[in-house]
């Protein structure tokens, strides 16, 4: 893959410069997941928390162990 003409367009193009865009933060697959979780009224417990943890690490986002 040519990355070099991808990252210099994106650098170069207005949209990237933007004061709307600048500042974004871009939420991690974990932040996203237990954002769902809180919108839903999702009632925790341990093993709920467990499935959290182990639905996180699938999307490559390994947490700290909260069971050890």
């Amino acid at each position: 893959f040519e990355l070099a003409p991808v990252l210099s367009q994106l650098f170069k193009s207005q949209h990237f410069f933007d004061d709307t865009t600048i500042g974004v933060i871009i939420k991690s697959p974990y932040d996203l997941y237990l954002n769902l979780l809180k919108e839903t009224d999702f009632s925790y417990n341990d093993a709920s928390i467990e499935g959290v943890i182990g639905a996180a690490n699938i999307m490559g986002q390994r947490g700290f162990n909260l069971f050890k």
